[in-house]
């Protein structure tokens, strides 16, 4: 990939990380202080998954900046962790474990 699209590619991430950070920002506002007294319990819930759907985002769009290499199967990073030497396969660990805490919380 040339320098100029890896750097559109960045910039779309880094303004997508932006907004989700806003949005991650206000739901849990919303759920530390807009929670009804009945709902305590459930919202213990919640703000586990809001948690991990920060930290994944924090993972994807700053840690790892993954930048596949479509058609063929494979890509590279351009990250923090990348630029720390930290093997890929580890970065990948993360994002799966992370991943897969969230879909298992919201099947349990």
């Amino acid at each position: 990939i040339s320098l100029h699209v890896q750097s559109c590619i960045l910039f779309g991430q880094r303004i997508l990380f932006c907004f989700s950070s806003l949005f991650n920002i206000i739901a849990l506002i919303c759920l530390l202080k807009e929670t009804p007294e009945n709902q305590k319990q459930f919202r213990n819930y919640l703000l586990y998954i809001q948690v991990l759907t920060a930290a994944n985002d924090i993972n994807l769009d700053v840690a790892v900046e993954p930048f596949p290499m479509f058609p063929s199967i494979g890509g590279y990073c351009k990250g923090i962790v990348c630029n720390w030497n930290v093997s890929i396969q580890y970065s990948f660990a993360t994002t799966v474990l992370l991943l897969g805490n969230i879909g298992g919380s919201i099947v349990i």
